[in-house]
């Protein structure tokens, strides 16, 4: 028996199951800090946002309608800015808003006319956006049956293993033409690296500071992805 090899074999298996353990660990904690930190998040908000629009709307009353200060009146200016922050804390963020327009570019080759590219923005994945959303995310996209679907910056929020929640989800995406993504500064927060190994290995290819060409037919355009300034200042 070959106990040096199996000795190594032991060690490494004890180190996966450090490394796994720490990873769940690590998982939990994130869940548990963000369901923390969220709700003091949104409170703060609104404390800023009350003592802030508060005293502005109170000094305009003031100074126009004395008369309307009542009591009703400040109770309802003191509930109104946590209110708003609930709403957008718990339901608004439910919510995915599609716009749409036509891009003309000038020079742009006949097989690329009608290329219908769908953009994706600021996912944040995570605590807030789970997967159930993201799939409801992707039944939107995939309606829209776009050409091209970049996708840029936030794609998590606070912890590298959010990554594995979206990245899946992206690279399932069908279209022709790809799906691409860049980095914002929530995905640099945290381990930016292990992000965006875990977006290509999914299929979804990150473009950092750099550009690719796309093309269809005869007809071709440059892709073009740069990184986030504030946390990637190189």
């Amino acid at each position: 028996v070959n106990v040096s090899a199996l000795a190594n074999d032991v060690v490494s298996a004890n180190s996966m199951q450090q490394a796994l353990y720490s990873e769940q660990t690590g998982s939990v904690l994130s869940g548990a800090t963000n369901l923390v930190i969220a709700p003091c998040f949104l409170f703060l908000l609104a404390c800023v946002g009350h003592a802030f629009f508060g005293r502005i709307l109170g000094g305009v009353l003031r100074l126009v309608a004395p008369q309307l200060l009542t009591g009703p009146v400040r109770l309802l200016g003191l509930a109104l800015p946590f209110a708003l922050v609930i709403y957008g804390g718990g339901f608004g963020q439910l919510w995915t808003r599609v716009e749409r327009g036509a891009l003309k570019l000038p020079g742009l080759g006949r097989e690329l006319a009608g290329l219908r590219v769908v953009q994706l923005s600021d996912i944040h994945a995570g605590a807030m956006v789970g997967p159930r959303r993201l799939r409801r995310i992707a039944r939107q996209v995939a309606r829209l049956k776009p050409d091209l679907v970049v996708v840029t910056g936030d794609i998590i929020n606070a912890a590298p293993h959010e990554a594995e929640l979206v990245a899946p989800i992206l690279g399932a995406l069908e279209t022709s033409l790809g799906v691409w993504a860049c980095m914002g500064n929530h995905d640099y927060f945290v381990d930016g690296e292990r992000v965006v190994a875990t977006l290509e290995r999914a299929g979804v290819r990150v473009l950092r500071n750099r550009g690719e060409v796309i093309r269809r037919g005869e007809s071709a355009f440059w892709l073009a992805g740069v990184d986030d300034t504030w946390t990637r200042s190189e």
